[in-house]
């Protein structure tokens, strides 16, 4: 609410508002709100009060009551914020000890990666290499020889018992 909010209100000038301040040796700084140019909420009850004939010690009291009120939230609230930045911080330690491991698992990864790749080209060069020697085996071996039985009861090539004596 501002000086102008007050004036509207009570069907007076602004310049009247300001009066009453004056005459009840109080400042409007101190019952506005430096940023936002309004009235403070004790601020206000105070410009109010004025207009309808309560007693400022009734509404510094009042003040008092809403200052400590305020305290007191604030108070609650400085608890609340403290353990709220306690569990972000706590969280910030667990997401980097997670972050941590997910960046050693990757490493690891990678790390198996690059060798199981590295067994299957070492397992491909074997294979070729054997299908190679498989084809040279059979042309750098020499015809198996007859053996000594084979000769010796073999017919028709010689040796052995032809069934004619």
């Amino acid at each position: 609410m501002t000086i102008q909010d007050v004036a509207n209100k009570y069907g007076v000038s602004t310049s009247a508002v300001y009066k009453r301040i004056k005459a009840a040796s109080l400042r409007v700084v101190d019952l506005m709100d430096r940023d936002t140019r309004q009235l403070t909420t004790a601020g206000e009850a105070t410009v109010l009060a004025l207009f309808d004939d309560v007693p400022v010690e009734q509404v510094h009291n009042h003040e008092s009551e809403v200052d400590n009120q305020v305290h007191n939230h604030s108070t609650t609230s400085d608890k609340r914020l403290s353990e709220a930045e306690k569990t972000v911080e706590r969280l910030e330690k667990e997401v980097e000890r997670l972050t941590t491991q997910l960046t050693a698992a990757a490493d690891t990864n990678r790390l198996l990666s690059d060798q199981l790749a590295k067994a299957n080209e070492a397992l491909e060069r074997a294979q070729q290499l054997q299908a190679l020697t498989l084809q040279k085996i059979p042309q750098a071996l020499p015809a198996p020889k007859q053996g000594f039985f084979s000769r010796l009861f073999h017919h028709g090539k010689g040796g052995g018992t032809d069934g004619k004596a």
